[in-house]
């Protein structure tokens, strides 16, 4: 081992200005020097303690990343040999590229380089550095491993009573993001603007007396910034809710200004029976986007049902108003006239998700789209187009090619549309998987290869990019929340994957898609992270920001990189 490393020693000393020795598995003996005259590591003069330290003093990295790391001797006497030992505290989060360094008072022999390798896990790891020879005191760095490429918001989202719940997730032109949720008690809306020195959330608003039982909230923010809010308000638990939406400047929302879509139970005759009933919409789920005029569209799962009225005007003439049940079945809400249409689906509509064909911008247009899991289908995947008739002023709706596109039941049901109108929906299929499927005009075709995962998936959350119209799927599978991107026509990771507990019992996932400049486009993720059982809750909001992996190749300069090619080479 001696002549190993003196031939590497010689090769290097044109490269480099310090000196630096080569690292090793275990404990070697010792370098001759002109005190001891060689031998092993306890020969020589009495040493004189001195003090080690390493370098940086504190290294972030993000998962599979590495860098390098110097340990380095200080010592006013000769020390003949000092081998110390290399540990992490936690090697599923961080590993060291040997367990020893063997350090002397040699002018080229007094530093030692040491990879550590960021894994897939994120967190924190203590690097030591431990000396055999206890005169000398041990010295260590904090390592904290990051995701790669996902950011969490600076603040995280306030904390409420109970499981965070009805969660809305958008942004704006600039890239602020914007959230609703519900706790036990109140729905509330938040802004994250970025720019600030400090940035954090904000409550925009939030309307009190909100039971667990309303479930749905939608944001989307117009092309003049205005945020709109759709939800679900639900008095009393044992009810459905009432679909109630607004539309305001962020800093101008009010919850007493909610709109709340109507319909007539009508007599006939008209023109000699008394006045329509009133009734509001009522639903078990509602989710809603913006047409091309950003006025909301919302498809709910309908569950408003009323009895016949009779009433005898006249000896002669009893007005009759027909009874309605909506049966779970899909119906839209029209906020550009104030029209219901109702009765869309063949049986139960639940699981619905809607999406409106982004256009150049940040704007939307038609056709919408809406998927749903469909109870007369067999339980699986049928989408719905909303188009619009420029002539007579009225939309459309006409199913987008077979009904039950996945071939048997489906859950955690999310649709988005290119810019070219083309629709995409994700789903877990019957064998509790992801699949992805795009309409190629004649027929529901998969997208990328399959399988996609592995394992079960569940809360799927689809968005496309407006520009590149690539789509992104995010998902939970393994404890874990992934975000894939199809690249060549494969789904690849998007950064890391999130560690989530593994007791918990729904995610909320939301994927958007985040305007980071004019061109530039970017996922960001909204999901509740909190475990089974617990009594508070919270949103973990995360955005992507490309970056340049750092590894020991960038990372390193040129002798340095020389030094691991010739110790890999000798060692």
């Amino acid at each position: 081992m001696h002549n190993k490393i003196k031939h590497i020693m010689i090769i290097l000393i044109p490269l480099f200005g310090v000196g630096i020795t080569a690292c090793n598995s275990g404990a070697g003996s010792g370098f001759p020097t002109p005190d001891n005259g060689g031998g092993g590591g306890g020969g020589g003069k009495v040493v004189t303690p001195g003090n080690i330290s390493l370098s940086p003093n504190l290294l972030q990295l993000n998962n599979k990343e590495s860098a390098i790391i110097t340990l380095s001797l200080e010592s006013s006497a000769n020390v003949s040999s000092l081998v110390v030992s290399i540990q992490s505290s936690d090697p599923s989060i961080a590993t060291v590229s040997n367990n020893s360094c063997n350090l002397s008072s040699g002018i080229r022999l007094n530093t030692c380089n040491i990879i550590v390798s960021a894994q897939e896990k994120q967190g924190t790891s203590t690097i030591s550095a431990i000396p055999t020879n206890p005169k000398y005191e041990s010295q260590s760095i904090i390592t904290t491993v990051n995701l790669n490429g996902w950011i969490a918001t600076d603040a995280m989202p306030p904390t409420v009573q109970g499981q965070a719940n009805a969660v809305g997730f958008t942004s704006d032109q600039l890239g602020n993001l914007y959230l609703s949720y519900q706790g036990t008690d109140k729905l509330t809306v938040y802004r994250y603007l970025f720019g600030q020195t400090n940035p954090t959330w904000s409550v925009l608003a939030e309307s009190q007396n909100m039971s667990l039982s309303a479930y749905s909230s939608s944001l989307s923010v117009s092309t003049t910034n205005v945020l709109n809010l759709a939800y679900l308000y639900t008095p009393d638990p044992n009810q459905y809710g009432e679909i109630h939406f607004l539309s305001a400047l962020p800093d101008k929302v009010n919850f007493t200004n909610v709109k709340i879509p109507q319909t007539l139970q009508v007599y006939s005759p008209i023109e000699e029976c008394p006045s329509p009933i009133v009734h509001q919409l009522m639903a078990s789920e509602a989710t809603m986007t913006l047409d091309s005029a950003d006025k909301q569209v919302i498809a709910y799962s309908d569950e408003l049902n009323y009895q016949t009225q009779s009433v005898k005007v006249s000896d002669t003439l009893t007005c009759n108003a027909p009874n309605y049940n909506g049966g779970s079945k899909l119906g839209v809400y029209l906020a550009s006239d104030y029209s219901v249409h109702s009765q869309l689906s063949d049986g139960t509509a639940t699981q619905i998700s809607i999406a409106a064909t982004p256009v150049s911008g940040f704007g939307k247009s038609y056709p919408l789209f809406i998927a749903y899991k469909d109870g007369a289908n067999n339980g699986g995947v049928s989408v719905q187009k909303v188009s619009l008739d420029n002539i007579l002023h009225t939309q459309n709706f006409d199913y987008v090619g077979n009904k039950n596109l996945s071939d048997g039941s489906a859950e955690f049901i999310s649709v988005a549309a290119d810019s070219a109108g083309t629709p995409y929906v994700a789903y877990q299929n019957k064998f509790q998987t992801l699949s992805v499927k795009k309409f190629d005009g004649t027929n529901w075709v998969d997208v990328g290869a399959n399988p996609i995962s592995a394992n079960i998936s569940r809360w799927i959350s689809l968005t496309i990019n407006p520009i590149t119209k690539t789509p992104y799927v995010a998902y939970q599978e393994d404890n874990k929340i992934k975000t894939i991107t199809l690249i060549n026509q494969k789904w690849q990771l998007v950064g890391s994957a999130i560690d989530i507990p593994s007791n918990l019992p729904s995610t909320y996932t939301n994927l958007i898609m985040r305007q980071e400049s004019i061109n530039t486009w970017q996922p960001a993720l909204a999901f509740q992270p909190t475990p089974q059982g617990s009594e508070s809750s919270f949103i973990s909001t995360y955005y992507f920001m490309e970056s340049t992996p750092k590894n020991v190749n960038n990372l390193a300069s040129s002798p340095v990189r020389n030094l691991l090619t010739l110790i890999n080479k000798y060692l």
